[in-house]
C-alpha cells in the first residue's frame, strides 16, 4: 500500500525539477505545443503531488478498516490503487496540456475514473 506514494513524490519530484527550468519569460513546450509548462503548470503540479500524497498515504488505513468492516476485499484495494494513480496521471495531463482536445480527453479522463472510485 505504501509504494502507492511512489506516484505523487514523482508528481512532487517533476514539478520542482520544472521550477527550476521554466523560463520567466515565456512557456516550455514539447511534442510541438501538445504539452507545455509554465509558472503556473509548475504550481498546480506541486499541490496535485502534495494533495495526492496526503491522500495516499491515508488510503492503506482506509482500505484496512473498510476490509476489516468486511466492506472491502483484497481485491478492492487492487482496483482502488489502479483508479487513484490513473486520475492522478489525468490529471497532471490536464494541467501539463498545451491542446484544448489533449486538455478535453484529460478532463474527461478524471470524470470517468473519479466515477469508477466512487
Amino acid at each position: 500500500g505504501w509504494a502507492g506514494l511512489l506516484s505523487p513524490a514523482a508528481i512532487l519530484v517533476c514539478g520542482a525539477a520544472l521550477a527550476g527550468s521554466v523560463p520567466y519569460d515565456g512557456p516550455v513546450q514539447l511534442f510541438d505545443g501538445v504539452l507545455r509548462a509554465d509558472a503556473l503548470t509548475v504550481w498546480m503540479l506541486l499541490v496535485v503531488g502534495a494533495v495526492a500524497a496526503l491522500a495516499v498515504a491515508a488510503g492503506p488505513a482506509h482500505l484496512a478498516g473498510e476490509r476489516a468492516a468486511g466492506r472491502a476485499v483484497d481485491r478492492t484495494a487492487r482496483r482502488y490503487h489502479l483508479l487513484v494513480h490513473a486520475f492522478l496521471a489525468a490529471m497532471c495531463l490536464a494541467v501539463l496540456a498545451g491542446n484544448l482536445g489533449v486538455l478535453w480527453v484529460a478532463i474527461e479522463a478524471t470524470t470517468v475514473v473519479t466515477a469508477f472510485l466512487v
